[in-house]
Order: structure tokens, then C-alpha cells, then sequence
């Protein structure tokens, strides 16, 4: 006659298999949490880096706001355009002179 239950090899079974998948599962939260702060850490640089191409973009914008017209070499100034190494120049650098009174205060 069996009595109901389970024996302790049945026990010792169910625990090392419940065990084995702890371990893998654990394995996987470890793996995925290195990744997040990896990724984190990037998205922390980038957007620190796209801040700084923000001001430095902004300000070399403006660096050429009182440059005169026929001084411009860009053939995209004065437009909200990007910046970029293939612009065709439309018009020869010419030199400032301390006559011109659209230059930077305190010239002329």
C-alpha cells in the first residue's frame, strides 16, 4: 500500500530542475541589466554631444551675422540651412577693410 506524498527523490528533483532555471533566469536580468546601463551611458554621451553641436552650430551661425554681404562665400547664408562641406561658393572672399561701416563695432 503507497501512501500519498511525494518521496525525497521526487523532491531533490523538482528542486535542482527549479533551481537550473533560477540560475538561467538570473543570468538573463544580469545580462539585460549590463546592457541598459551600457545603452544608458550612450544615450547619456549622445545627448551631451548633441548639445554641444547645438551651441557650437548656433554660434557659428552667428559668427558670420556681421559679415558683409559681399564677403559671404557660402552660398547658403542667411537660411536656416545645415551646414555642409559640399556648398557650392557663389561669391569671392574679399578682405575687410576699416572703412566699412557694416563691420564689428568700434572698426571704421
Amino acid at each position: 500500500m503507497r501512501n500519498s506524498g511525494f518521496t525525497i527523490i521526487e523532491l531533490l528533483i523538482a528542486s535542482t530542475i527549479m533551481a537550473i532555471v533560477m540560475v538561467f533566469t538570473m543570468e538573463t536580468f544580469t545580462v539585460n541589466n549590463r546592457n541598459y546601463v551600457k545603452i544608458d551611458s550612450v544615450v547619456d554621451t549622445q545627448q551631451g554631444l548633441r548639445a554641444i553641436a547645438s551651441l557650437l552650430e548656433r554660434d557659428l551661425r552667428h559668427a558670420g551675422m556681421m559679415v558683409p554681404e559681399a564677403a559671404a562665400i557660402c552660398g547658403i547664408d542667411n537660411t536656416t540651412a545645415p551646414i555642409s562641406s559640399t556648398s557650392a561658393i557663389t561669391r569671392p572672399s574679399i578682405p575687410w577693410t576699416r572703412s566699412e561701416p557694416s563691420m564689428a563695432p568700434g572698426w571704421g
